[in-house]
């Protein structure tokens, strides 16, 4: 069975957590309220994996598999097909509060 699993916030954290899970085989859906920010987070995580692949860490094509597996989502309803949400945004509690009644019961960690 598909995992798939949503980060809300593409951030240092955010973006770290969907290179893991991505990493790991899962489908993630990666948002963030500022789309530019999640188009500069998908760019470091390739460079990120690129890097990993250079040093022997992990080969050229699971780099590029890890990485299509990430997929960005605008707007943040799409991230409620999720198995799983990982909330890495603002720390402002109603920004937390609204995303989490946007998804509608996903369990947020």
């Amino acid at each position: 069975m598909k995992k798939r699993i949503a980060v809300i916030g593409a951030g240092q954290m955010g973006s770290g957590i969907a290179q893991v899970v991505a990493a790991g085989g899962y489908e993630v859906k990666l948002y963030d309220i500022a789309s530019d920010r999640v188009t500069l987070a998908l760019g470091e995580i390739a460079a990120s994996l690129a890097r990993r692949a250079a040093r022997g860490l992990s080969s050229e094509a699971e780099a590029q598999a890890a990485l299509q597996r990430i997929t960005a989502v605008k707007p943040l309803a799409e991230a409620a097909e999720a198995d799983l949400t990982i909330e890495a945004a603002s720390e402002e509690e109603a920004v937390k509060k609204g995303d989490y009644q946007t998804i509608g019961g996903v369990p947020v960690l």
